[in-house]
């Protein structure tokens, strides 16, 4: 009898020792991995530890259905799956650290910290989430600005929900700032003579009535040249307006040069889409319907100061982000594939000097440059 019962002790023991040390899967493709230790170590920056090892995991790349690009299943383990055509676009982007980890930290909120889609607005309009996804309101385009100076914020966000705004979206709207300091170049349209071009392909550019009108039949859209950039710390304001009738029309600014710009537009549906020509989809979405005329002229500005830029909108500020490069060293306005542009006229400023040095600018000497990047539409769900 005791050896009976001895001999149930034992293989009780060794069932419960069995079941002690049965570990959980951990399975993660190796081009996703250091995403996984990145979360694991934003948490812990934030007080959240997560040995991953022992909880386990799995996380694979798969075909998934448009337009979804990821998708976690709250298994135990928690599975985590990346559309792969997505991850490999992404490979296309200057930004791809960015896109990549803003959709894997989504998947792996969802997971390991039971978040749900979060779909509210920042002050400014912007995602107050990188957790937006689901059912999208308003027919918005889902994608944060996970990049730089935001992307603390949002990293802070996703770990406490009750993380207060931060201060670049609730700047948002204050009156303009109107430090200009000298103007150095300009183009006053009501000073030219009446004129048509039809030098550049598939568009026509007629001054007349005080202003310079760019009429785009192109299928894609034109960055129009207007200042060279001579200046770090700049001031760039212009005063336009488009034939919004059309649903495709968008007009705004830019500064870059041949290869690479970053833009700020304005579309009919009266939203700022804010982007670099070498990422693959939008930074931003802002309304601005607060701001912008549709059917007027308006005063768009562009303050730059060490490399931060500050988008204002007849004199209210609609927007702060970061130069993408530095060396960017030409300024324009931003005409939308077969859309109507009307310039009336166009100022740069040094910030810092006060001996104003006015030089009128002869656009036609600048180089006109393609907008050729495809955005993605499909975002994160």
């Amino acid at each position: 009898m005791r050896n009976i019962k001895q001999l149930l002790a034992i293989s009780l023991s060794v069932a419960l020792f069995s079941c002690a040390e049965e570990e959980k899967p951990y399975e993660v493709n190796s081009s996703l991995a250091p995403y996984l230790d990145r979360f694991v170590s934003a948490a812990k920056e934030r007080g959240k530890n997560f040995n991953m090892r022992d909880e386990g995991i799995i996380m694979e790349f798969a075909d998934l259905e448009e337009p979804t690009i990821g998708l976690c299943y709250r298994t135990d383990p928690i599975t985590v799956q990346i559309d792969r055509e997505y991850w490999e676009k992404t490979s296309n982007s200057a930004n791809k650290e960015d896109l990549r980890e803003q959709v894997v930290f989504h998947e792996l909120a969802h997971g390991l910290l039971m978040r749900n889609h979060k779909n509210d607005f920042l002050p400014n309009t912007e995602w107050a989430s990188i957790m937006c996804g689901g059912e999208i309101p308003d027919n918005r385009f889902e994608s944060c600005n996970f990049s730089g100076f935001r992307k603390k914020y949002y990293l802070d966000e996703l770990f406490n929900e009750k993380t207060p705004a931060p201060e670049w979206a609730t700047s948002a709207g204050c009156d303009f700032d109107d430090r200009k300091g000298s103007r150095i170049s300009f183009l006053d349209y009501s000073l030219s003579k009446d004129s048509t071009n039809t030098s550049i392909p598939n568009m026509t550019t007629v001054i007349a009535d005080g202003y310079c009108t760019i009429i785009s039949e192109r299928d894609y859209a034109t960055m129009y040249s207007i200042f060279a950039r001579r200046t770090t710390n700049f001031y760039f304001e212009a005063f336009i307006n488009a034939d919004f009738s059309s649903e495709n029309a968008t007009t705004g600014l830019w500064i870059g040069n041949e290869n690479s710009q970053d833009a700020f537009i304005i579309n009919s549906a009266n939203r700022m889409y804010v982007y670099n020509t070498e990422n693959i989809i939008y930074s931003a979405e802002i309304y601005t319907n607060k701001y912008f005329d549709l059917n007027g002229d308006n005063k768009i500005a562009v303050r730059c100061e060490n490399n931060i830029m500050q988008m204002y909108i007849n004199d209210k500020l609609a927007y702060i982000s970061e130069l993408t490069k530095p060396e960017y060293n030409i300024l324009g306005i931003y005409v939308g594939a077969r859309s109507t542009v009307k310039i009336k006229e166009a100022f740069m400023h040094n910030l810092y000097e006060t001996k104003s040095n006015v030089l009128a600018s002869d656009s036609s000497a600048l180089p006109i440059m393609k907008a050729n990047k495809a955005l993605l539409k499909n975002i994160s769900k």
